[in-house]
């Protein structure tokens, strides 16, 4: 289970580096990739925290 919960870090970590250079950039079509992060950020959220 630790192996887990080091796995669904990362990931989120990843995406949030992700997220932050998109958000950064003023290309209008990353808005629809900055909103799947997102959502795919608070999934492994919850999956961490029901671990």
């Amino acid at each position: 289970m630790e192996v887990r919960k080091q796995e669904i870090r990362e990931e989120m970590e990843s995406l949030a580096h992700k997220i932050g250079f998109l958000e950064d950039s003023k290309f209008m079509n990353n808005r629809y990739k900055v909103s799947q992060m997102n959502k795919r950020w608070k999934e492994l959220q919850n999956q961490l925290l029901n671990l």
